[in-house]
């Protein structure tokens, strides 16, 4: 048999031995078991969340993907055209595609024949939802158009391969599992109809802990593809017939594996493990091909790349069907830490307070605890307390311990955070906090208002500062951009670079996991609790508990109310479709932090919406007139100031209304909190801060390790004050800041956060390229680009790079365009090119030799 570097195969995994205690959970009770195998800290954190811990060491799971997976990567990952794109552009098979919006059906339809058959899928989606095959007329592409367009606003359109549905999971750069993947089907045995048959195979799915929830559905989408095939749910298909049920090989669709690890030919593991490396920051992937034999060389087949999934199920192999196993998830929890605990053993014995309505649910958390980490254990219930001896791996004692402590309210640490600091893999070193950064004052004088008002300001902002520093940005669509400077590239989803990892965001976006993290790192954060939409008696009590004031919060972040000091006020602050969070009012100021490499760079103040009374006006038009005046600042332009619902409730408990006229020169408050988003304003405090704030933000750091810049949300009375002279707490970070906030503030100094960012990277992996003045380029852009805003679009991104030339509509429908400029500068701009605005739909952006005769400009730039 050939051999490759690149295939590590995976051992087997034998699930059955844990009989139904892993049909639970099984994601990640295969994590805990395994975990526990190698000594290796396993806690569920939530219903989708996972954290393994070693020492100081600690890597979250949502699910199947691994929290040191880059952010920027996993989206690209997810953006199936772009993805494609750069698999194709490294020399790799990947079938010619197109993508169009979901309004442009009529333009997708014109298609040529010859692209038949194709595949038609959503822009983004999972679990093969959206997806057709086997297109090969006009009429079956409407229909699978609108198919797909339920998903997703883009649509693509792809070349059909031919051939076998292959995953080869991926981890650390090395293949560890293969499996052949199948649709939903049925075999005939001449006997029994369709629908028998599906019952029969959905009752030994149910045997399988991953499968048992992902039965074959039948539906009207069933029943179109019986119907091709010419059977229906009521025929008994001939013995040996397979009927298909889907035209998707996905089991959350009824589909089912086939490991072929030991099949695979060593070529096509180069080809996966290339693939993987191609993303940057992807520590484990599935990696799906289609191939016509996967045993044989790639060289003489039809073969080519579907998609990269950085949810790729490692259940799907641990779990899986025709008895074929493969401990993928050992092999992801040996790349991640050193297997150096499995010998240690630990017997405890210890007493804890219960409450007898907490019975059941302690018996059950211990049979599954212990049994999943294959612990001994013993319980005794008293009246009041409870008895539990434990013997086992000193690791998974200590996680069942915690576990229980969760279970019974015990306040508990996160262990691994006890040093204050965390090493978490990827960080690629980028951090040292020896020295001073403080972002610098920056003009943009007439440029400002060349800025958009809208939420692609802060990657405006992030480009600016690449192209002034003399490195080369390139923009794939709205939200990625690639920064290259000498032989490296650095890509950025909205304001995040690739460094970014999936982990910290996902903590960052969770209130409760971000509370957690500080707090068991000593930083102080608000007193609160999250309730239910239908438990707000309990949220009152429990508000009444902490000491009123309190602040409730719309657990999506689409509403706050701060500063509620009675049981009206609350209930009319509380939010009825969704859950809420409610915590203790801290008293003082809202102050935002951006950190750049552990390091304070600025700081702005929040203050809340207010409005000043000229004699005449209401506060509804005093309202209407400030957000007008905003609108001259990029950034706060961008938040339309209004009246809202929230505004209404908190005039009214100060006596007034919108309609209420204002003394002139009264300043009236509007909002109860400091909400950019609602009339808020931000006001640069840089010089302010007090040296002591840099300890607190070390601490955050902590557990932020790979993020080399984010947000911090702080309530105090005074910046200028150290912390131990006051009262205060960090109510948030954010991993994606709101850079333009230090930018365009209301009052300050504007800061050049986005060029502290840069600088940073630059110093560790970006050379300038050469900035060449004074080149001309020639342009055509054909497509649905006339009456769409596009001329005005381009003119205003190469006035914004100092790039000068100008703009006209030719008689065929295409636009011509000619600049000068930096060269860096000219390449952004054709990137822009080939993007549009969001009516627009750009064909070919075509670089012409020479200039092209035109009867002038329509506009100049």
């Amino acid at each position: 048999m050939i051999h490759s570097s690149r295939l590590k195969k995976s051992e087997y995994y034998d699930y059955k031995r844990l009989g139904k205690i892993i049909s639970q959970d099984p994601v990640h009770a295969t994590f805990s078991n395994v975990a526990a195998s190698l000594g290796v800290s396993c806690l569920k954190l939530s219903k989708s969340v996972s954290i393994l811990s070693q020492d100081d060491e600690f890597v979250i799971y949502r699910l199947n993907e691994p929290g040191i997976n880059s952010i920027v990567s996993a989206k690209l990952c997810r953006d199936k055209k772009i993805a494609s794109d750069i698999v194709r552009d490294a020399g790799i098979n990947a079938p010619e595609s197109y993508s169009f919006r979901s309004n442009r059906k009529e333009r997708a339809c014109k298609i040529t024949p010859d692209f038949f058959p194709c595949v038609v899928k959503p822009h983004s989606s999972y679990g093969g939802k959206g997806i057709s095959l086997d297109i090969d007329d006009y009429e079956k592409l409407s229909v699978a158009f609108d198919r797909a367009a339920l998903e997703s606003e883009t649509v693509i359109i792809e070349r059909q391969i031919t051939g076998d549905d292959y995953r080869l999971y991926v981890v650390d750069g090395s293949v560890v599992a293969v499996s052949q993947r199948f649709e939903a089907h049925v075999v005939g045995d001449g006997k029994h109809s369709v629908r028998e048959l599906v019952n029969k195979k959905n009752k030994e799915r149910r045997k399988n802990p991953r499968l048992r929830k992902l039965l074959i559905k039948i539906d009207d989408r069933a029943v179109d593809i019986l119907k091709a095939q010419g059977e229906t749910l009521g025929n008994i298909p001939e013995k040996g017939k397979v009927v298909k049920l889907r035209d998707v090989r996905n089991v959350s669709s009824g589909g089912e594996n086939l490991d072929v690890t030991d099949f695979v030919h060593p070529a096509f593991c180069d080809i996966a493990a290339k693939i993987n490396s191609l993303f940057p920051g992807i520590y484990s992937s599935g990696i799906d091909l289609i191939a016509e034999d996967i045993r044989k060389s790639p060289e003489g087949q039809d073969w080519g790349f579907i998609e990269i999934n950085i949810n790729g199920s490692i259940v799907h192999h641990n779990l899986g069907n025709f008895d074929s196993s493969r401990n993928v998830a050992k092999s992801a929890i040996s790349g991640l830490f050193y297997p150096s605990y499995i010998n240690d053993k630990k017997s405890i014995t210890l007493n804890l307070e219960y409450s007898k309505s907490d019975k059941g649910r302690i018996e059950e958390l211990l049979v599954r605890e212990t049994a999943l980490r294959e612990v001994a254990g013993e319980v005794d219930f008293g009246d009041e307390e409870i008895k539990v001896s434990l013997s086992g791996r000193k690791q998974a004692v200590d996680d069942i311990v915690t576990t229980l402590q969760w279970l019974l309210k015990k306040e508990v640490d996160l262990p691994f955070l006890n040093n204050g600091t965390k090493s978490l893999h990827g960080s690629k070193g980028f951090y040292s906090y020896s020295g001073t950064c403080v972002a610098q004052p920056i003009s943009y004088g007439e440029r400002r208002s060349l800025f958009s008002r809208s939420a692609a300001l802060h990657q405006q902002l992030i480009v600016d500062a690449a192209l002034a520093r003399g490195l080369s940005v390139y923009r794939d669509n709205s939200r990625f951009i690639r920064v290259e400077g000498g032989e490296e590239t650095v890509w950025f989803y909205n304001s995040m670079p690739e460094m970014t990892t999936y982990g910290d965001r996902y903590i960052s976006n969770s209130k409760h996991l971000t509370k957690l993290f500080l707090s068991s790192l000593g930083v102080s954060v608000p007193q609160g609790k999250a309730f239910g939409k239908e438990n707000i008696e309990d949220a009152w009590s429990f508000a009444k508990s902490v000491g009123l004031p309190v602040v409730v919060k719309h657990s999506g972040g689409k509403g706050v109310t701060a500063s509620i000091k009675d049981e009206d006020s609350f209930r009319s602050a509380w939010h009825h479709d969704v859950s809420n969070i409610v915590e203790r009012h801290v008293e003082g100021e809202n102050f935002g932090l951006f950190v750049v490499n552990g390091r304070i760079v600025c700081a702005a103040r929040r203050a809340p919406a207010y409005v000043v009374g000229d004699g005449a006006s209401s506060i509804r038009e005093l309202v209407r007139q400030k957000d007008r005046k905003r609108r001259s600042n990029p950034y706060l332009g961008a938040k339309s100031f209004v009246v809202t619902d929230e505004m209404e409730v908190y005039l009214k408990s100060h006596g007034l209304t919108p309609d209420t006229v204002v003394d002139e020169g009264r300043k009236v408050r509007v909002t109860s909190v400091a909400s950019i988003g609602n009339g808020g304003e931000s006001h640069d405090v840089t010089d302010r801060v007090h040296p002591s704030w840099s300890d607190i933000v070390k601490k955050v750091h902590g557990a932020f390790a790979s993020c080399i810049h984010f947000g911090v949300n702080l309530l105090a009375k005074d910046i200028s004050l150290p912390p131990e002279d006051q009262e205060w707490a960090i109510c948030g970070v954010n991993t994606n800041p709101e850079i333009a906030m230090h930018h365009f503030p209301a009052s300050g100094e504007p800061r050049d956060a986005a060029g502290v960012l840069i600088d940073h990277i630059m110093q560790r992996c970006l050379m300038p390229t050469t900035k060449r003045k004074n080149e001309a380029v020639f342009v055509k852009v054909s497509g649905d680009v006339q009456g769409v805003g596009y001329r005005k679009y381009l003119a205003r991104a190469a006035s914004r790079y100092d790039v000068e030339g100008g703009i006209v509509n030719l008689e065929d429908g295409s636009v011509y365009f000619e600049c000068r400029g930096y060269r860096n500068a000219i390449d952004y701009l054709l990137s822009c090119a080939r993007i549009g605005t969001r009516k627009a739909s750009v064909d070919k952006v075509e670089v012409l030799e020479k200039s092209q005769e035109t009867q002038g400009f329509d506009m100049s730039f």
